[in-house]
């Protein structure tokens, strides 16, 4: 599978993920594999359905969660990656991009005061990040917006 992959054949990958799979249903390594190449595939779908998966089967993997989140985000589902953004950071606190897109999403929903403190864990995290200064912007839009809000959301 790997090499198949290696070499942009993501429908050979994909028959060899499975056929492995049939064999080893639960082998947590398999199901990344298959993920992955959905997902470099541009086959959300699939790749949503692999990673949900595994967050059944291994419901501690970050990058599983973090995955799943870009994943619903390509579909067009905010709501959905919003939960997967939360996972992430919960399993890892200082995750800075689940945070970031997790901001992302929830401006992009309308939670405009959750928007702003998520943006507020962002930057606390961000160091020298290439999205901070974007982020700074979307702060300084949120709270122009909020206005006496803003406040009780930092």
């Amino acid at each position: 599978g790997n090499l198949y992959t290696a070499a942009g054949n993501t429908e050979a990958a994909v028959a060899v993920y499975r056929k492995m799979l049939v064999r080893r249903p639960e082998d947590l390594d398999l199901l990344r594999r298959l993920a992955s190449v959905h997902h470099i595939a541009g086959q959300w779908g699939r790749a949503a359905t692999v990673y949900e998966r595994l967050k059944d089967l291994h419901s501690d993997d970050v990058q599983v969660f973090y995955n799943l989140g870009l994943v619903y985000d390509r579909m067009g589902a905010p709501e959905k990656a919003i939960l997967a953004y939360r996972e992430t950071i919960a399993a890892d606190p200082q995750h800075v991009n689940a945070h970031l897109n997790l901001a992302i999403d929830l401006v992009e929903t309308r939670q405009y005061e959750d928007a702003l403190r998520v943006c507020g864990q962002f930057l606390a995290l961000a160091g020298d990040h290439e999205k901070r200064k974007q982020v700074e912007e979307i702060v300084k839009e949120l709270r122009s917006a909020l206005g006496d809000k803003a406040g009780i959301a930092e």
